[in-house]
């Protein structure tokens, strides 16, 4: 036998074998990851956080509702913000903290906001904000995944306060 014969009958086919099971292998692992990342994504997706902005002239149960407070934890403050707002019945929210011009501030007395709750959200903050600074909602799901919203406010006349108008998720 020549090795013509021998690459064609022997050699050939166990390298062609080796090769056909890396791309298979290659490919398996590349399905489970895919299949990994995709469920990761489906399960943040279901319990993403859905919570919206009440008006203030909207009607709402307000004895139901609970007073949320974020501050930086001294008693004196220069600036208050104030939002209301709801968590549908889809899951479970943590308020995890509000960054104003780079200094974050911290919930006092709880951050977990359950379903279907109607709450305030008052953040005490040191100093008086400029016009245009920006301020952002940080919040988790119970998987600790982060989410981030931008928040846009209404200057109330002739005081230190302002509410939410509106919010973005960045």
């Amino acid at each position: 036998m020549n090795f013509y014969g021998i690459y064609v009958d022997i050699i050939g086919p166990i390298v062609c074998s080796i090769i056909g099971g890396i791309f298979t292998v290659v490919g398996v692992y590349l399905t489970i990851v895919y299949e990994k990342n995709k469920e990761k994504e489906e399960i943040k997706q279901a319990n993403k956080p859905l919570f919206y902005l009440l008006h203030p002239m909207q009607y709402f149960d307000s004895d139901k509702a609970v007073t949320y407070t974020i501050s930086s934890g001294k008693k004196d403050y220069q600036y208050k913000i104030q939002g209301i707002f709801k968590n549908t019945e889809k899951s479970i929210m943590v308020i995890d903290y509000i960054l104003v011009d780079n200094k974050k501030y911290y919930s006092r007395n709880g951050e977990i906001i359950d379903k279907d709750r109607i709450f305030y959200l008052d953040i005490y903050l040191e100093e008086k904000i400029k016009d245009n600074v920006d301020i952002n909602l940080f919040v988790k799901d119970i998987y600790n995944n982060p989410y981030q919203y931008k928040l846009q406010l209404e200057k109330l006349k002739n005081r230190d306060v302002s509410m939410v108008r509106a919010m973005n998720e960045i």
